[in-house]
């Protein structure tokens, strides 16, 4: 039985092959153990030619589809460049054994053929040649001198002005993209604190140039935030800016923008002291509960909790709900008679 089975799937894979060969689709016959091992270079040089010449090949990688075995035979005997295949190399250019004469005749040439008008389109377009001239200083002669600007001579509105002309034609947004673009520009901008005046998208939204903007316009621009968020306390400002209220610190500018540098001795209180200051603090500020104390004012918060008065702070708030539910309550108990009679006469 096994060698029935045997037989028939053998009969089956020669009729397949000899199906796919009428098709064309099998073309190459099966070549003895060693034929190409047997043959000196010139004749494998011979077959090779006769083979491509006969499958029309027109490349390496076509050879290496239609004749593995040769292709393989040939690469091993680093016969493939004889065969027909040169590969093809980028032309390599030793800069070191031109002149500069030459080099500059070269990149003329390089710059008329490819239309190049700038320096940035050239480094883009041939990398090393850029980098060759600009070592040697010679991307002036070749046609592409460096336009110097000469920004100190320039009023802060006209530099402004030549800046947004600038971001318009280059299509630039960002801080780092101008930096990148044009990092000159970017300094003499930084220098004079006018970063501000453009409207620039900064990279990671919260980071801002704060060295570029000066006290007085930090302060305005502290207060407009404060009031756009709704800021009351340091704590809340350094949550949610960190940023802002650093530079606000560090330049001693948090008076400025309505915060009171008060100096608390906690240790002079005792606890009955620090809770009568705690209830006063939050009757004027409307405090209702923990977490708008913590956000207001971490260090009270911090000296309640360590002593353990935070509870003893807000039962009188508790109380005072309590209370306020239950005269609300007994204001409704004492509504409710003459809202059945109403209720009644409407039936």
């Amino acid at each position: 039985m096994r060698q029935k089975r045997i037989e028939t799937q053998e009969a089956k894979r020669e009729t397949a092959t000899a199906k796919l060969m009428v098709e064309g689709i099998v073309k190459k016959e099966r070549r003895p153990k060693g034929f190409f091992t047997k043959m000196k270079d010139d004749e494998l040089i011979e077959y090779a030619k006769d083979v491509i010449m006969e499958k029309k090949i027109g490349g390496r990688k076509e050879l290496r589809n239609a004749d593995h075995g040769l292709d393989k035979a040939l690469r091993i005997r680093s016969l493939l460049g004889k065969a027909g295949f040169e590969r093809k190399r980028r032309e390599y250019r030793n800069w070191a054994s031109m002149s500069d004469e030459d080099i500059v005749e070269y990149a003329k040439k390089f710059i008329l053929e490819k239309s190049i008008s700038g320096r940035e389109d050239l480094n883009k377009a041939d990398n090393g040649l850029h980098h060759a001239l600009r070592q040697r200083k010679l991307l002036g002669k070749v046609g592409l001198d460096m336009k110097r600007r000469d920004f100190a001579s320039m009023k802060d509105e006209t530099l402004v002005e030549y800046t947004k002309e600038l971001m318009k034609k280059k299509g630039i947004s960002g801080r780092n993209e101008l930096e990148n673009v044009d990092h000159g520009l970017y300094q003499a901008l930084r220098k004079r604190s006018l970063l501000c005046k453009i409207a620039l998208k900064n990279k990671n939204g919260g980071h801002r140039d704060w060295k570029s903007i000066g006290d007085n316009k930090l302060v305005e621009y502290a207060i407009e935030f404060m009031k756009e968020k709704g800021i009351e306390g340091r704590n809340e400002l350094e949550k949610m800016n960190e940023g802002l209220y650093r530079v606000l610190w560090r330049r001693g500018l948090l008076e400025k923008v309505g915060f009171e540098n008060v100096q608390r001795d906690w240790k002079s209180m005792d606890d009955s002291q620090l809770v009568e200051y705690t209830k006063k603090y939050m009757k004027e500020k409307v405090i209702s509960g923990r977490a708008k104390l913590r956000n207001l004012d971490e260090g009270l918060y911090s000296v309640l909790l360590r002593r353990n008065l935070l509870t003893l702070v807000f039962s009188y708030i508790e109380n005072s709900k309590q209370q306020s539910l239950e005269r609300d309550l007994l204001f409704g108990l004492r509504q409710a008679p003459e809202a059945m009679e109403k209720f009644g006469e409407g039936k």
